[in-house]
């Protein structure tokens, strides 16, 4: 019974009754596995060995052996060898193969960024996390705006110009693991941003060289450098600054930036020739001056009434204006190329004239305040106000302080300077006497005939050393004095002038008086008419006019040496001037003031002085 080995045993009997000898045969009895088994259901990596399960498998009746467990998805071969008394339905009892298999999980892919924005030739990465082994590839949608690269997981993206472009990413199906769904990157390209704008570095200073500025934030690689790049001058320059391909500025433009740069001014100097100097009233110096650049030279004195300035190009002028001392500052202007230097002084020290000159040649030399430098009727003069005319001088005394206003006897006043080159004075008031023209009214005397003449060249003045101490007489030079008539006072000085001047009628003498042109034209203005009938508040402020002529002899009027040539029917008149500073006649008869009127010989020489009331010239 059962299954297994059978034998069967066979007797042949013949008709006869004869029994054969035992025949056997062997067979085995198996039981028919009808079904081969199959994997039950689906496995699917997971990274762990497997083993399938399977349908129509019984262990009591089939061998399993072949390959029963994998990791990796596949299919492998499994064996089912039929055990003792099994047999397959086909009659066999050899193993048979059976596939089963582990499938693929379902890939995964991600990137650790979907957006890149960098600028051109710079660099961004993007990993690549996928399951599985399946190849990874990229593809690019304009590779001319970015490359990108792979290595390994790893995906280098290159800005190459400005733009946009998408980076795709693939995985493949792998060992275990299915083909997960693409991954994109959206990449933006910019160009590469200059954010700060080139600058000067450092300061430039005038050379007289030409000089060029380095610079901050400058990359040549980056921007192209235009415009004034290089300079001499001491002033703003423009260059420009323009980003070459793949660059732009911070705010978003490619065009050319324009970037000031200075040479500075280098420090001004200023040097003098002369840091002080002395001249004569009058007379002028040069000073040079040295000073680096172009800077306007300016000059300004500090007493103007003592010494004046000019300036030509480099060369100062200096000219003595009056007696004392007067500092000159000189100045220079910030320049093209130099900045303005402290300024420098120099010290003026103004005489009035050497002692032992001329004293002519003095007057002339230093102008006086008040010389009008306007040669007129054959003299220089002086006009204007007591307080603009500095004509004071002392004759008769070389003591100072014998020849004041309160010791007035040597005071005298310059008239002008004659084309002889000799000094007309006349007395600054009064003799103490006042005198008659001539002691007849009626009688028709002419200017050499007359008692004043007479007296005034002998014991009235010239004689009398009251007035004119012993050897100062030959200090006064005989002159050829013009005398005649006037009918006329209401005119102006240059008129005036024609007529006296034109008298043909002389006398050497060495004492004389005013003409009635000398008078006008100490006018500040040259030309009033003085008389009643005109406007001589001018007049009277003349620095010729003296106040009721005299403290000691307080008369209102003063002769002239002009007569009056009309013969009236009470006689003789000559020209005076009076207190109201008009002029007018008085019979020759008359007893009014007398100030004498000379000419200076010419080898009279100055000693000291500048012909203020306080400071008149003394002469020797």
């Amino acid at each position: 019974s059962g299954l297994g080995s059978k034998t069967v045993y066979v007797y042949f009997k013949d008709d006869a009754g004869n029994i054969s000898s035992v025949t056997t045969d062997t067979i085995n009895l198996y039981s028919v596995i009808s079904t081969v088994p199959s994997q039950n259901g689906t496995l699917t990596y997971s990274g762990s060995a497997q083993s399938p399960s399977w349908s129509n498998y019984d262990s009591t009746k089939l061998t399993l052996g072949g390959t029963t467990s994998g990791t990796n998805a596949g299919t492998y071969s499994a064996t089912f060898t039929p055990k003792t008394n099994y047999i397959w339905n086909d009659g066999t009892r050899t193993a048979k193969t059976v596939t089963w298999s582990i499938g693929k999980a379902s890939g995964s892919l991600s990137l650790n960024k979907s957006s890149a924005t960098i600028n051109i030739d710079a660099t961004t990465i993007t990993t690549v996390t996928r399951s599985g082994d399946g190849k990874i590839s990229v593809s690019n949608s304009d590779s001319t705006v970015a490359t990108a690269t792979l290595d390994g997981t790893t995906i280098t993206i290159k800005g190459l110009k400005k733009g946009t472009t998408t980076i795709t990413v693939s995985v493949a199906s792998g060992t275990n693991h299915t083909a997960p769904g693409n991954k994109t990157i959206a990449v933006t390209v910019n160009r590469i941003v200059i954010s700060t704008v080139p600058s000067q570095n450092g300061t430039l200073t005038y050379t007289g060289s030409v000089q060029s500025p380095s610079w901050s934030n400058y990359d040549s690689n980056q921007l192209t450098l235009g415009g004034t790049i290089s300079g001499t001058n001491a002033i703003s320059y423009n260059a420009t600054f323009t980003p070459k391909t793949n660059y732009e500025w911070s705010d978003g433009t490619t065009t050319a930036k324009t970037v000031a740069w200075k040479i500075n001014k280098a420090a001004g100097s200023l040097t003098l020739s002369s840091g002080s100097t002395t001249i004569n009233q009058g007379a002028s110096t040069t000073v040079t001056v040295t000073r680096a650049g172009n800077g306007t030279i300016s000059a300004t004195s500090s007493a103007t009434g003592v010494a004046d300035v000019s300036v030509s190009g480099t060369t100062l002028t200096i000219k003595g204006v009056g007696v004392g001392t007067a500092t000159i500052t000189v100045s220079v202007a910030e320049g093209t190329n130099h900045s303005a230097p402290g300024n420098k002084t120099a010290s003026v020290t103004v005489n009035f004239c050497a002692s032992g000159t001329q004293i002519s040649t003095c007057i002339v030399n230093a102008k006086p305040l008040g010389y009008n430098t306007l040669m007129e009727a054959g003299l220089y003069r002086f006009q204007g106000t007591n307080s603009t005319v500095n004509n004071y001088i002392c004759f008769g005394t070389n003591d100072k302080t014998t020849c004041t206003e309160n010791i007035d006897k040597y005071m005298y006043r310059i008239i002008g300077i004659n084309s002889s080159n000799q000094l007309k004075l006349i007395k600054n008031e009064t003799l103490d006497t006042a005198y008659a023209w001539h002691s007849s009214l009626s009688t028709n005397i002419m200017w050499p005939q007359s008692d004043l003449y007479k007296g005034i060249n002998g014991s009235y003045f010239l004689n009398n050393t009251t007035y004119v101490p012993s050897g100062w007489n030959e200090k006064i030079a005989t002159v050829s004095w013009k005398y005649g008539d006037n009918t006329t006072y209401s005119i102006a000085a240059s008129d005036l002038y024609q007529i006296e001047n034109g008298w043909s009628n002389t006398v050497n003498a060495k004492i004389g008086l005013w003409y009635l042109h000398d008078y006008y034209y100490a006018y500040q203005s040259g030309g009033n008419i003085c008389t009643y009938s005109g406007d001589y508040t001018n007049c009277a402020s003349s620095w010729a006019f003296i106040k009721n002529c005299d403290t000691d002899y307080p008369s209102v009027y003063e002769w002239f040496i002009s007569r009056y040539g009309i013969n009236t029917d009470t006689g003789y008149y000559a020209f005076r001037g009076g207190s109201s500073g008009a002029t007018n006649i008085t019979g020759l008869n008359s007893k009014i003031s007398v100030r004498p009127s000379f000419f200076l010989a010419s080898n009279v020489s100055y000693v000291s002085g500048s012909g203020t009331k306080i400071d008149p010239i003394i002469i020797q």
